[in-house]
């Protein structure tokens, strides 16, 4: 990984059959998905398979929620353990739907693709939680669709809090831990 891209890793050359002075050299990659150049591949591989099942015509949004610092060591502690991650993925969808039904005051059905990850950029352990929803839901009531529109950040962040701590106790609860 810490060679990927180095010439002196691996290279191939092609010569162009028709003048033969053209030499062009591909350096080889380490196709890590650790690696930032090499999984920005995976990374197109996962937005193509994603855009396959948006449904055309339907804005979407792309939100990202983050768990502070601090709470950081109890996803630590329990990384072994599917299910805080499954929930932790569940509260960003109860969190988000909770947000448009009290913006718009009508109780909405969001449709979002949540997918979780465990480290940041630089490599350091940071669950967060990607999340592609629809821009706005189903009214349970009529059944018809409500645009969302524009809406303040601090009523997420404040949700997105309640929410999560809201989870972690139960998680705690339910595991008997401190």
């Amino acid at each position: 990984m810490l060679g990927c891209g180095k010439e002196s890793n691996g290279c191939r050359e092609h010569i162009c059959m028709d003048c033969g002075q053209d030499v062009r050299r591909i350096v080889f990659s380490c196709k890590s998905g650790f690696c930032l150049s090499c999984a920005k591949k995976y990374a197109d591989d996962f937005v193509s398979q994603v855009s396959r099942m948006l449904h055309p015509g339907v804005i979407y949004r792309h939100i990202v929620l983050t768990i502070p610092k601090q709470l950081r060591i109890v996803f630590y502690r329990h990384r072994h353990d599917g299910s805080l991650l499954s929930m932790f993925m569940n509260v960003g969808h109860e969190c988000l739907e909770d947000v448009v039904s009290t913006v718009k005051r009508l109780l909405l059905k969001i449709e979002c693709i949540v997918v979780v990850q465990t480290h940041g950029r630089s490599g350091r352990y940071n669950p967060h939680l990607h999340i592609i929803m629809t821009n706005g839901g189903i009214d349970t009531g009529s059944e018809r669709w409500v645009d969302l529109g524009y809406f303040n950040y601090e009523i997420i962040h404040k949700k997105w809090q309640y929410h999560l701590f809201g989870t972690l106790k139960f998680f705690r609860r339910l595991k008997k831990i401190d």
